[in-house]
């Protein structure tokens, strides 16, 4: 039995520009940190030193165990 195409569905959507894929590029040369007007208000903080916060502290080892074998699994599987 073979494989039944699917529709077309129309056409393709058009490509990129690099200015249409950052439109940051547009106003100014720094990328979009998520604030508004260059004034970050206090959410935005907030969250960012959360994030800080979560980001410096060291992963647990059993994590780093388990993401070692996850790794040595796929790279089983692919041989």
């Amino acid at each position: 039995m073979t494989k039944q195409r699917k529709p077309a569905t129309g056409k393709r959507a058009p490509l990129l520009t690099a200015t249409a894929a950052a439109p940051h590029a547009q106003r100014d040369e720094r990328p979009d940190d998520g604030t508004t007007d260059g004034a970050p208000d206090a959410i935005t903080r907030g969250l960012r030193e959360m994030f800080n916060e979560v980001a410096n502290e060291p992963l647990p080892q059993d994590l780093l165990d388990l993401v070692d074998r996850l790794a040595a699994d796929q790279k089983k599987r692919r041989q």
